[in-house]
């Protein structure tokens, strides 16, 4: 279910909208109403409990109280501001940090996340992925009956091998990709061609992401790099402290994440991470194109369905439509031929192909046809 979060409009400042600041200073923009502000999730959570929890970081971050007023997520239409529980973690982990000193914010962190009796894995709380696809902090005991747990997710240190273990010889240093190519992960990697086009939306991938680049040599400059560039500067996560959270990553040897894990996984050949995926090692097997199969009753209908479209567009330009072998690419213009007035023009790359093609025509009764000459027939060799 998703919820929307509604929290009292404090104006102390006659001169400016503090509240306003403070959403774009964190990243995490809402809607006023009735002179309330209104959060809005992105994700679907599985309870109240876990709601409120999020809730109750967003009052100590705007220092302000729940709205007297109760509102329902919208179902007609989506909210002009959207906001994801990654966003609002790593705001709550800023302000703390804002509050005290770099020894001790961790401390404070542990304290506030035990206040509200949610398991915590180093600084931030554990969320549990359910089998319904809702999130949910480390509930009560009478909160999780009836529910089944599809991933563990401890977004700030994941349970496993720490990337020291990862293959390195010395076990005390860091284990990293050296001489790392970013052009090939931009050629193979969806996910981080589409950060450095400023085009995700997405918190969680962001992180995703930056636990990866991070196990590469020279990986945290060049995170921060495409985070500050021109196509990232009107994003709602631009106002995150990432230098800090990869500074975490690196000192607490995260592992990189599986390609299995991210949200592009079935858009893209990967191999284990997508580290290895952009260079794999000598002795690496990897699967370059993943092919899609279809029963060919599906196919031939996708290839009417190409070409009507095409043949239907008042557009002026080229269409490529792609089929393979005796998928009835030949019948199904000759057919268009057969009813249609226009002029068609059909090029073939070999003389056999033409004369089969004039045959088939004449057997469809396609009578106005005619195929260009042989080159022999002018008395020239070939």
């Amino acid at each position: 279910m998703k919820y929307v979060i509604a929290l009292k409009h404090f104006q102390a400042n006659p001169h400016g909208d503090h509240m306003l600041n403070l959403a774009y200073h964190y990243g995490i923009l809402y809607q006023e109403q009735h002179g309330d502000m209104l959060f809005f999730f992105r994700e679907e959570l599985a309870d109240k409990r876990t709601a409120r929890f999020f809730g109750d970081l967003l009052c100590a971050i705007f220092q302000t109280q729940y709205a007297d007023r109760t509102y329902a997520y919208p179902t007609q239409f989506e909210p002009r501001f959207q906001i994801s529980i990654y966003d609002v973690l790593f705001a709550f982990l800023s302000y703390v940090r804002g509050l005290t000193d770099a020894k001790h914010y961790k401390e404070v962190l542990r304290r506030e996340f035990a206040k509200e009796k949610t398991e915590v894995e180093d600084t931030l709380p554990i969320l549990y992925l359910l089998k319904d696809n809702t999130y949910s902090v480390t509930p009560l005991d009478a909160c999780t009956y009836g529910y089944e747990t599809k991933m563990v997710m401890a977004k700030w240190k994941l349970h496993g091998k720490t990337q020291a273990t990862q293959g390195v010889r010395n076990k005390q240093r860091r284990a990293v990709y050296r001489n790392f190519s970013w052009e090939n992960l931009y050629d193979c990697c969806p996910l981080y061609w589409d950060f450095t086009e400023g085009r995700i939306e997405n918190t969680q991938d962001i992180y995703f992401l930056a636990r990866g680049m991070c196990g590469a040599e020279k990986g945290k400059q060049k995170f921060l790099e495409i985070m500050h560039s021109e196509k990232n500067a009107e994003q709602h996560y631009q106002n995150i402290n990432w230098k800090e959270i990869l500074t975490a990553i690196i000192k607490d040897n995260l592992p990189v994440p599986s390609c299995e894990n991210c949200d592009y996984c079935d858009r893209c050949s990967h191999s284990e991470n997508m580290l290895s995926t952009a260079k794999p090692t000598r002795r690496e097997v990897r699967i370059l194109k993943r092919e899609r199969y279809v029963d060919l009753e599906t196919a031939h209908q996708d290839l009417q369905n190409a070409f009507q479209t095409a043949m239907a567009s008042a557009e002026n330009k080229l269409y490529l439509i792609k089929g393979q072998t005796a998928l009835g690419k030949t019948s199904t213009y000759l057919n268009y031929m057969k009813d249609s007035v226009r002029p068609v023009v059909i090029a073939v790359p070999t003389h056999e192909l033409k004369r089969q093609i004039f045959y088939d025509a004449n057997l469809h009764g396609i009578e106005a046809i005619c195929a260009t000459p042989d080159i022999t027939t002018y008395g020239i060799s070939e």
